[in-house]
């Protein structure tokens, strides 16, 4: 009855290659219903053609309907970057 608070291990493991030459770096992290969760994100440099993986990890506090995504920024300029795999394990107690 009512809302329940799960405490939740987020897992997720991303390969992200850039797309336009050079290298640049991203931030990857989680949000949640919006708000980036700031406390456990990933800095990485990525280089044109060449696939990198990012892990990331956190343990929060996850209600019913909640919308928990993966958020990839480029801090350095405005070329994309592609994701060409995700592999996410959320585990609750």
């Amino acid at each position: 009855y009512g809302n329940k608070t799960i405490s939740s291990r987020l897992l997720a493991t991303i390969t992200l290659e850039k797309s336009q030459a050079g290298a640049d770096i991203f931030r990857t992290l989680f949000r949640i219903n919006g708000i980036n969760d700031d406390i456990t994100p990933a800095f990485v440099e990525a280089d044109a053609g060449t696939p990198l993986q990012v892990s990331l990890q956190a343990l929060k506090n996850i209600e019913k309907d909640d919308i928990i995504e993966i958020y990839v920024e480029n801090t350095g300029s405005a070329d994309d970057i592609v994701c060409q795999a995700i592999v996410w394990n959320i585990t609750g107690s």
